[in-house]
């Protein structure tokens, strides 16, 4: 494939298409429940999961360097929205595996949104503003993101949100 190609692939429109609709909620969250903030979460994190790992490596032109665009500032925002949205219901517990000994560590809902939309967004908007060599750029960012973050971040939620959902407690919203 030449990198001219790259950016019509189908996996990559469709995780551009993904992506978009996951940062559009992310942006907008303060509008919806925690019900729905769940249950939305629950049902495009998987499917992230899937188009990142779908995605062709492509080349990368060093001679174009990919922007960043969203700013320290911006993952704040996001974060502390969300945070603050979730309130109780943003901690969560995970187990790491660290050479065969089970480590419970505590986490954040917020945190991990925030750090897989950012990555997510910055695809977007490289992807949808940029020139063919930007395109494919983002294409293989968000490749290498998905790989070494936002990927692991995704697993790390749905076991979460799945508490979140379906576990029979006085925070049953199913």
């Amino acid at each position: 494939m030449t990198t001219t190609e790259a950016y019509e692939t189908k996996e990559a429109l469709e995780m551009y298409a993904v992506a978009n609709e996951f940062c559009i909620f992310t942006e907008n969250i303060s509008e919806y429940e925690n019900k729905n903030i769940f249950l939305f979460y629950s049902r495009i994190l998987p499917l992230l999961y899937i188009k990142g790992s779908l995605l062709k490596k492509v080349y990368y032109d060093e001679n174009f360097p990919s922007e960043r665009f969203v700013t320290e500032e911006i993952w704040e925002n996001v974060f502390e929205t969300l945070k603050n949205k979730l309130s109780d219901d943003d901690i969560f517990y995970a187990f790491y595996d660290y050479n065969t000994d089970l480590t419970e560590t505590k986490s954040s809902i917020a945190e991990n949104i925030a750090d897989i939309y950012q990555d997510l967004k910055d695809f977007t908007i490289q992807f949808s503003e940029g020139l063919v060599y930007q395109k494919n750029n983002a294409i293989a960012d968000c490749k290498t993101l998905f790989t070494n973050h936002w990927g692991n971040r995704i697993c790390l939620l749905m076991p979460a949100l799945h508490d979140k959902l379906y576990k029979t407690s006085e925070n049953n919203y199913i």
